[in-house]
């Protein structure tokens, strides 16, 4: 998940730009990672971590839909769902370690 921050913040500049390929591609970059937290939480059982990677790796790909499209609205839109499913998710699996490190609870 580590690489999904770096894309998430390069996405939101993008997005602010209106670069249609650069947004594009970056959310490209984000359904896979999507798909394997899905996996994580499908492995485990874990069904709202299921709901929110789904939630997740559908706003990406809608996102890259909008970005090809020039619709920025819809891209902004996207956007805010990606970070509400991440938020959500780190809130409710995500556990701060000792050493400022982070491990799933």
């Amino acid at each position: 998940m580590k690489a999904t921050g770096a894309n998430f913040a390069s996405l939101r500049k993008t997005v602010e730009a209106k670069q249609g390929p650069e947004t594009a591609a970056a959310a490209e970059k984000l359904v896979p990672l999507f798909k394997q937290t899905l996996a994580h939480f499908e492995e485990h059982k874990m069904q709202d971590g299921i709901t929110m990677a789904k939630s997740g790796q559908e706003a990406a790909e809608h996102l890259a839909a909008a970005a090809k499209a020039g619709d920025w609205d819809k891209a902004a839109a996207e956007m805010k769902t990606i970070g509400g499913t991440c938020q959500g998710c780190h809130s409710a699996h995500r556990e701060k370690l000792a050493d400022g490190t982070y491990k799933m609870k």
